[in-house]
């Protein structure tokens, strides 16, 4: 199971433990998901439930009680989704650089040819 979907299902799984009323604290926003669609998605049914999440950095709480809340939600998902794309796309062009150069990409093998 790669990392994303390990952190998809433990997002999946905290959202089945929690009750009504209670706050998601989460360190940073995209700890949500690895995805906008997932991010909004996971505070989408924390707040039909009744609850909401609370990231502790950028100080944002998802509670629906003023008007600003939602659009700031959705600003933030917005960076949240720019940064793991351009770590993406950083990734991709390390990883061409160093196969260009010859570097061996991956695990060493286990076994020699002997």
């Amino acid at each position: 199971m790669s990392g994303t979907s390990f952190r998809n299902e433990k997002v999946k799984e905290a959202n089945r433990f929690h009750q009504v009323g209670d706050e998601v604290i989460v360190t940073r926003l995209e700890r949500l998901g690895r995805s906008l669609k997932f991010i909004f998605e996971g505070i989408e049914s924390t707040h039909k439930r009744g609850d909401c999440s609370k990231i502790i950095n950028g100080s944002l709480n998802t509670k629906n009680d003023n008007p600003f809340a939602t659009p700031m939600i959705n600003l933030c998902e917005v960076f949240a989704q720019l940064e793991l794309d351009l770590i993406k796309a950083r990734t991709t062009e390390g990883r061409e650089e160093a196969k260009a150069k010859g570097k061996h990409m991956g695990s060493l093998p286990a076994l020699s040819d002997k």
